[in-house]
């Protein structure tokens, strides 16, 4: 447990964003990111995407909701078993991201979200009952209906200071081909010193395989900041976060490394593991003088099926035949 809280933490670094008009024309995607128990990094490959995208597009059972003394208890357990089977299944997403907009579905969860930079709103799509609503980005948190207790307000974001120096180890993998699709493939031992302002410096390692395309990957960002989400989600954003960190620039973040210089464009597959013990003990076959990678566990994400788009493509607008609702009570933007 020690280890995944350390892993957290220094996936938890605020990389700025590229804008998604920086690069011309827009692109879309589909990705799938795992949680892996055990896995061993350098025999963690790609599998075959089409089938990892049926299983992890599923929805998750679920039961309807009862009432009565164990009513809350019928309702949880199948978010429970929701969350288990993102662990077990992966999480799929679709994106789309051009000019200032960007657009995420979820199809497990049967749920999507527009983010316009430009009009500064969030839309909130229910894929399965066809509906949305919309709410600002900049609006304050919308108060209870009378007799309903106010939420609680989350904690403001805020930035103490804390500084990371990286030093990074990377290897050339050679040639590959995730999917079909043509990229470099890289591994890089990553060891990460967070320095808060007051209190001792903290070290730990992560290892980091990844396959490289030659096409530039697009971020969205409204000057808002990244919202962290809770569990599991927070622990993929936070990988997503540090991904950019390593490829652009940030006052608190310094890089040191060695080795050939990995490409800061889309990866097709990636994996990234917290230094753990042997598996097995011995060495790694596929790369002579480095230990097993055993770890807790291993965020991989796999991408595939990465096409251009433009800014006035239908993804990035609220589909025909869907019904504009009120948002519900406390909902605001991020």
């Amino acid at each position: 447990m020690k280890r995944v809280l350390v892993f957290l933490s220094v996936l938890s670094l605020a990389g700025a964003s590229l804008p998604a008009s920086a690069a011309g024309s827009g692109q879309a995607y589909d990705q799938i990111t795992k949680f892996q128990p055990g896995a061993d990094i350098g025999k963690t490959e790609p599998g075959d995407f089409t089938s990892d995208w049926k299983t992890a597009s599923n929805p998750p059972e679920s039961e309807p909701p009862h009432g009565g003394m164990f009513g809350n208890l019928k309702i949880a357990i199948p978010q429970m078993n929701g969350a288990m089977a993102m662990m077990r299944n992966g999480r799929a997403e679709s994106h789309w991201i051009a000019g200032l907009k960007e657009r995420t579905d979820f199809p497990a969860d049967q749920v999507g979200t527009i983010t316009d930079c430009g009009a500064r709103t969030i839309t909130h799509l229910d894929l399965k009952a066809k509906t949305y609503y919309v709410v600002s980005m900049d609006q304050p948190q919308k108060p209870a209906p009378r007799g309903g207790r106010a939420p609680a307000p989350g904690p403001a974001a805020t930035d103490d200071g804390t500084k990371f120096s990286m030093t990074v180890v990377n290897t050339a993998l050679g040639p590959k081909h995730p999917f079909g699709n043509d990229a470099s493939g890289y591994l890089s031992d990553i060891t990460t010193v967070t320095t808060p302002p007051s209190g001792d410096p903290k070290t730990s390692t992560i290892h980091r395989k990844t396959y490289v395309s030659g096409v530039a990957q697009q971020w969205l960002n409204c000057s808002t900041g990244m919202q962290s989400g809770q569990g599991m989600v927070a622990a993929i954003n936070r990988f997503s976060q540090l991904s950019r960190a390593l490829a652009l620039k940030d006052s608190r973040f310094s890089v040191s490394s060695s080795g050939p210089t990995v490409p800061t464009t889309l990866s097709y597959f990636e994996v990234m593991q917290v230094a753990g013990g042997d598996n097995g003990g011995g060495q790694d076959e596929d790369n002579p003088g480095r230990g097993r990678r055993g770890g807790n566990f291993a965020i991989v994400v796999e991408r595939n099926n990465l096409r251009s788009i433009g800014p006035d493509d239908p993804a990035l607008s609220v589909p025909a035949g869907f019904t504009k609702v009120d948002p519900p009570a406390g909902s605001a933007g991020y």
